[in-house]
């Protein structure tokens, strides 16, 4: 039997069987069938007969759907696909929305005594991790201790961990000008010791004749303020933020250059690739508040630059997005926020198309907020959120000028959540995380191990937070807590709404009226969560707590911390008198990681898996399914919030068409960190007050100095 007769088979991949009919648009002109289209009279299979390195490069061009499809024409075919380890590392990678990187299995000639992967290898290695990951059963588990003080930045991305640290010459200064790397890539060269003589040195680094192999943290001091930190591993790019203040006359305030340092994050020299080492940002800014989010994708950097210190705009500061192409310094696009719209996040969906989270203010009838706000008006004044789609042409079409202004796509509703400022219930500030970018480039980084697999760009999910604000507000009483809202969407369902890259449309000058998407469209192929505390025993009878660290996302994969309310405890209250017996009461909580799985493959699989343990001939139903099975819960009915008073005014029903796995394991961690290879787990050295963990973690490391209660100590790494 040959592939080419499948009834399946795709035009442009495998020809169109014998018995099939195409109209030609000559009706004089018949179409002949090829000879290979013609079975061979006497039964003859010419495909399988072909050379084995032939056959490899045929199979190696075929997609998920006709891979799957071939391992089950013949037992010829089945037999020779099984038994190929290139094969079933393609259709493994396909399965789960990955590919092969081409520089994991090529030798580097700076490491002769290197041998590179193999098929073999990566596929068991691939197997093995997605196994693990679906237990959450990590391989192994290191600690790596926080010996520098912690300064006010971090970023986390693909096994990098950076941290600045406080200066001890000024304690309460949160600006620095030292950066530690952590390159948790490295954790097989890592070893765990017993040390008398010093408590915090359980990790270093093992000996090693190479310098590159040798060491696992870095640090270096800059000769400036560091004021935001951006990575991308996969480049060895590292950027810095800094400050110059521009000195004018009759100001009362500096103005400052914002200015974009492009180091090697291996040896934090000026980046190889770069042509500009320096990207100034465009305008000037008000003073020394800054607030930015970065995505970095292959040879674009794009910034959103928020709140105040934009100057030319009177009544309000404008939030603005820019792109560059960051090896040339080039600007390739930018967005300023309309009127009335606070821009809040952003990430990329393509490598061409942004969504970013908007606020929008209105008054009681719905319509934008004025400039001038009337007592009345502003009594009534309320926000709502969206998501705003923009897409641009790729920078590969961008010739040299002026940059592109992107194209506004689409607004998407988010659903109705009360707020009111004069009552107490100011809107909730919305953030939007999707890790990795949607790469197309292949990572020849770390060069001492690159990765062997890499996620697909239309791979993954957004996670969209909606966070009550805090400590600039009065609180309403009928609110005592910060309530969290959490969306979870895939990138491939809000790229439908995106026109193609070679649209004219997004190199129109002109602008378009935008078509709105309702909430209730979106509502069957995503998952809304939340609240996050506790509003009731009876409306929220358990605790999802708030992610203080931003990378709780990669690809399909999600962590959440998650906290039951057990009981309550009578603690005494600390005072200067120890007879006194005065009590508090505390909740007590019990403790646990959450990893979601949202990718629909492994979510199908799941299913049949289950199904096939019934008798056969019996039906198995989605309510026989769904549930815990040993430990692992795969959940297939929707999720609905009902209302709750003074904060939402409908039920919300979510998730339809988006059914997810659901794993939980106990933990004594509530700041969890994810990427494709590991899960991290932030540990403080005192339990956080508030609460009282059940059962309660002994601290080995406390001293009785409750000075250090709040400080990062250490950080599991689970290696999957």
């Amino acid at each position: 039997m040959s592939v080419a007769n499948h009834s399946n088979s795709r035009p442009h991949q495998l020809p169109l069987p014998s018995h099939a009919t195409v109209r030609s648009t000559s009706p004089a002109v018949a179409r002949r069938p090829m000879p290979y289209e013609t079975p061979d009279p006497s039964g003859r299979n010419w495909l399988v007969e072909l050379p084995e390195e032939i056959r490899h490069i045929i199979f190696l061009q075929l997609d998920l759907n006709d891979i799957t499809t071939c391992y089950r024409l013949c037992k010829e075919l089945h037999a020779f696909l099984t038994q190929s380890a290139a094969i079933n590392l393609r259709h493994t990678l396909l399965a789960n929305s990955l590919h092969l990187n081409p520089f994991a299995m090529q030798a580097n000639p700076n490491m002769p005594r290197q041998m590179p992967l193999t098929s073999a290898k990566i596929l068991a290695h691939l197997r093995e991790t997605l196994t693990r990951f679906r237990n959450v059963a990590p391989k192994s588990t290191s600690t790596v201790r926080f010996r520098e003080p912690s300064g006010s930045l971090y970023e986390y991305l693909e096994g990098v961990l950076l941290r600045t640290s406080r200066d001890p010459a000024a304690p309460l200064s949160s600006k620095s000008r030292t950066l530690h790397v952590y390159d948790l890539r490295r954790i097989d060269e890592w070893e765990d010791t017993e040390d008398a003589t010093d408590a915090d040195a359980e990790v270093f680094e093992t000996s090693s004749d190479s310098p590159m192999e040798g060491d696992f943290k870095t640090q270096h001091t800059f000769d400036f303020t560091i004021r935001e930190v951006a990575t991308d591993p996969t480049q060895d790019l590292l950027i810095i933020v800094s400050l110059t203040p521009i000195s004018q006359r009759r100001h009362p305030f500096p103005k400052m250059i914002m200015e974009f340092h492009l180091y090697s994050l291996s040896t934090f020299e000026p980046h190889p690739k770069a042509e500009k080492h320096i990207i100034e940002f465009p305008q000037h800014l008000d003073g020394e508040d800054i607030a930015l989010d970065f995505q970095i994708c292959d040879n674009a950097l794009y910034v959103l630059s928020k709140g105040p210190g934009m100057l030319g705009r009177d009544d309000s500061p404008a939030d603005v997005l820019y792109g560059w192409e960051w090896p040339t310094g080039r600007l390739h696009v930018s967005i300023e926020a309309p009127d009335h719209i606070s821009f809040e996040s952003f990430v990329l969906l393509t490598a061409s198309s942004f969504c970013v989270t908007a606020t929008v203010a209105r008054v009681s009838n719905g319509e934008l907020a004025p400039d001038d706000l009337t007592p009345e008006a502003f009594r009534e004044l309320y926000w709502t959120h969206h998501l705003h789609l923009y897409a641009f042409p790729p920078i590969s079409d961008h010739p040299a000028g002026a940059p592109w202004t992107a194209q506004h796509v689409s607004v998407i509703n988010m659903p109705s959540i009360n707020n009111r400022f004069l009552r107490g219930i100011p809107p909730m500030q919305m953030s939007i995380r999707t890790d990795p970018p949607p790469r197309t480039f292949n990572s020849p980084y770390p060069m001492h191990a690159p990765p062997p697999y890499l996620p697909d760009p239309e791979s993954g999910v957004a996670i969209v937070t909606f966070v009550q604000q805090r400590g600039f507000f009065p609180l309403n009483p009928l609110l005592p807590t910060a309530p969290t809202f959490t969306l979870i969407v895939a990138k491939a369902t809000l790229a439908k709404l995106l026109p193609e890259p070679t649209s004219p449309l997004l190199k129109q000058t002109f602008s378009r009226p935008v078509p709105v998407v309702p909430f209730s469209r979106l509502a069957p192929d995503c998952r809304f969560f939340g609240p996050d505390r506790v509003m009731s025993c009876e409306l929220c009878p358990s605790t999802l707590l708030t992610v203080a660290w931003v990378c709780f996302v990669y690809q399909n994969r999600y962590v959440a911390p998650y906290a039951r309310v057990v009981g309550t405890v009578h603690l005494p209250l600390a005072g200067d008198n120890p007879d006194d017996e005065e009590t508090e009461e505390q909740e007590v909580v019990d403790l646990s990681l959450q990893v979601f799985d949202f990718d629909q493959r492994r979510v199908r699989k799941e299913k049949l898996d289950r199904a096939r343990r019934f008798p056969a001939g019996m039906e198995a139903r989605d309510e026989q399914i769904e549930g815990d099975d040993d430990g692992i819960d795969l959940v297939l009915k929707p999720t609905r919030i009902q209302p709750i008073p003074y904060l939402t005014l409908e039920e919300i029903v979510t998730g339809h068409n988006m059914p997810y796995i659901l794993v939980e394991r106990a933990t004594d961690s509530v700041d969890p960190l994810i990427d494709g290879q590991r899960i991290l787990l932030l540990k403080k050295r005192q339990a956080r007050r508030g609460a009282v963990q059940n059962p309660p973690v002994p601290d080995d490391d406390d001293s009785g100095d409750d000075s250090d209660s709040e400080e990062e100590d250490s950080i599991e790494v689970m290696e999957f």
